[in-house]
């Protein structure tokens, strides 16, 4: 999932499966300020950031291997 917010305050322009172009998301909305702050938006991005997906398949305790001489 790919979320577009704005820069300022976070508001959340568009939720994507796709990866989209700033300017194709601009122009998708038909939107040249946030709705809520009313901060310009711009074609070329702010900050990039990139968070994996949970896994479901980790362990809720971590894996302990315990040595006896």
């Amino acid at each position: 999932m790919i979320v577009y917010k704005c820069h300022r305050c976070g508001f959340i322009l568009l939720k994507s499966k796709e990866v989209l172009q700033p300017k194709e998301v601009l122009g998708k909305l038909g939107l040249k300020r946030c709705p809520r702050c009313l901060a310009p938006l711009s074609e070329t991005p702010k900050q990039i950031k990139l968070t994996p997906r949970p896994s479901y398949r980790r362990r809720k305790k971590p894996f302990i291997i315990r040595l006896f001489k």
